[in-house]
This record gives C-alpha cells, structure tokens and sequence, in this order.
C-alpha cells in the first residue's frame, strides 16, 4: 500500500542550512523544486519504502520517480514475517548474528524490492571491518543472496 507522508515547501534560502546540518546530497540543483511530496510504500505496518517527488513552482514533477510501473511491478510475498527473514538470512549465512538491522528497499535497476538483513560489525576496531548482508527477494522470498560487505571506521 502507497500511503501519503508529507509535503514540504522549499524554500532556496534555506540550503546553507541544509549544508551546514552535514547534508552531503544537497546542492543548488534541488532548489529548483517549490515543493517535496513524500510517500511510503509499506509491505505491512512497520516497515516502509520511502518515496519522494520533487515538483516545481508549475507543478511539474522533476524528479526521477523510482518506482516500478504496473507491469513491473512484482507482488510483494505477504507471508513473510520478521522471524522467517532472520531465519532465511541464517540458512544462507551462518554467522550473520547480530543482526544490527532489517530493511525495505528498492532496486532501480531490477526494479524490484527486497529486504536487506545487515549484521552488527563483530569486535569493532578502527579501520576496515566486514560484515555480511544477506539479499531476500520480497516477491519470492527462496531467491536469497549473501553479500560480504565492508565499513572503513575511524575515530
């Protein structure tokens, strides 16, 4: 289900603050927008894929809409439940616990949602650390795939 989030006006003034907050994707080509529409795309009632359309002061949308079209659109497998995703994610990678988080998102290219399981960093140390990402296909939850992924840290 697509429900309505927010709409927020832009005002072009107010960038400095944005850059300022730490921001590093914004710039003077996002003020060209009047006003930012948000959506959420939600798979059940707490996770959510959220979806932005920037639209200027003629109310032209000009903002990529990364969404699937109707005959794209893949049906999400609503016999999925939080414990079964942990526990595919387990099958495909033993050592994947802790699990630091569960997330909804979007493929541009494959135009397709999955759930990304993210393990926590084990024994956190300055420099490089791996961790591993299991990738659950939503519409067909048997298609799964394990990533070895990596975050530089310094303190």
């Amino acid at each position: 289900m697509v429900k309505f989030n927010e709409v927020e006006v832009v005002y072009p003034n107010k960038l400095k603050a944005f850059i300022d907050s730490g921001r590093q994707d914004v710039t003077l080509k996002f003020c060209k927008a009047k006003y930012l529409f948000y959506y959420d795309f939600m798979p059940d009632s707490l996770m959510a894929y959220h979806i932005g359309v920037a639209v200027n002061s003629t109310s032209k949308i000009i903002s990529q809409f990364t969404f699937p079209s109707k005959k794209e659109y893949k049906p999400i497998d609503t016999t999925f439940s939080y414990c079964k995703l942990i526990e595919i994610a387990r099958q495909g990678q033993k050592d994947i616990e802790p699990i630091k988080e569960i997330k909804f998102e979007f493929d541009k290219k494959t135009k397709r949602f999955y759930w990304l399981i993210i393990q926590e960093i084990k024994n956190e140390k300055q420099g490089l650390n791996y961790y591993h990402q299991v990738i659950i296909d939503a519409s067909d939850l048997k298609k799964a795939k394990v990533i070895k992924a990596k975050a530089y840290i310094d303190y």
